[in-house]
């Protein structure tokens, strides 16, 4: 999943959509969505959004891939062997932000969503979208979502960017984000705490949990991802 390229982020030349890795290390555009997402804007545009989206998750299903529109706030769905695009569910309703994706056994999917600033602790959620696009809350009381995940327990876990956030800008406090399990339909359990930035998060094979960090960082983030 490429985002950040085309015409409204000066890149002229360049496409925003799911691409193939080749064998020898080329890429193949499967799903343009540059091209296509003009077609089919939100409901609701939000002051911040631009044409070529701000595509953030990615994860396999049956036939294709779901991937999430941020900024826009819409699920789509591609198909892999014809690169067709299709809007599963628009979520654009209230500028939630969409972010994390995890999908079942049965192929709905649970979106996170990071919300807009100031980012209030409580304020985000974990959606389930059905795949005929049939949306319900499924975890509520969450800070900052930028990832969810199915746990070996079969749980539900979710990545809080930052808690404790300010009413000002730059508004997520330092060193706040965590990883909690779902325990109820409003009760997340915190499992680590006191990240910095986390972005995305999962496991391994052997039930590992895993995580990346940070989302932003000064000097442009410079000798600080892990």
């Amino acid at each position: 999943l490429v985002g950040g390229a085309g015409p409204s982020w000066l890149s002229p030349t360049s496409f925003s959509g799911v691409f193939k890795l080749n064998g020898d290390g080329t890429t193949t555009l499967v799903a343009d969505v540059t091209s296509w997402l003009p077609q089919h804007p939100p409901a609701f545009i939000p002051p911040d959004y631009g044409s070529d989206g701000s595509l953030f998750d990615l994860e396999a299903i049956d036939g294709g891939f779901l991937l999430t529109e941020a900024v826009g706030g819409q699920l789509l769905r591609v198909t892999a062997a014809t690169g067709e695009i299709a809007t599963v569910a628009d979520l654009s309703a209230g500028h939630l932000v969409p972010t994390g994706i995890a999908v079942d056994d049965a192929g709905n999917a649970y979106v996170g969503f990071e919300t807009a600033p100031p980012y209030a602790d409580g304020a985000a959620k974990v959606a389930k979208v059905a795949p005929d696009g049939t949306v319900t809350d499924r975890w509520t009381g969450l800070t900052a979502v930028t990832d969810v995940a199915f746990g070996p327990d079969g749980a539900l876990y979710a990545v809080e960017m930052a808690t404790g956030n300010a009413e000002q800008a730059p508004f997520f406090a330092p060193d706040s984000g965590r990883i909690v399990r779902m325990t109820g339909p409003g009760a997340p359990e915190p499992v680590v705490t006191g990240l910095p930035y986390p972005v995305g998060g999962g496991f391994d094979r052997d039930g590992r949990l895993v995580f990346t960090a940070p989302a932003f960082g000064p000097d442009g983030g410079a000798g600080q991802g892990a």
